[in-house]
């Protein structure tokens, strides 16, 4: 059987290492939340989640809001000067 390599005949697929992707998939998944963004429904979320953002900022007690310090312990050097100081008390 002879095998025809004319320019008019696509090749055969050849196995590769690399996987497969379709070029298409980012706009797609893009396009779709798009889409979602513009749906009530995320409009409802949103407003909930701001509400809910407002609320707690207005009756959380103040150690809750002040995190940063808490956050440092675990990043920061107990002998780095900036990370040593102490929130100021009222």
């Amino acid at each position: 059987m002879a095998r025809n390599n004319g320019l008019d005949t696509p090749r055969e697929t050849r196995r590769s290492l690399r996987p497969n992707f379709d070029p298409e998939a980012f706009g797609r998944l893009s396009e779709r939340f798009a889409r979602f963004l513009g749906t009530a429904r995320f409009l409802v979320y949103m407003t909930f989640f701001v509400l809910f953002w407002v609320f707690w900022n207005f009756t959380a007690p103040i150690y809750l809001l002040n995190t940063d310090f808490v956050l440092a312990g675990f990043i920061c050097r107990p002998t780095d000067p900036a990370c040593t100081k102490s929130p100021s008390r009222p």
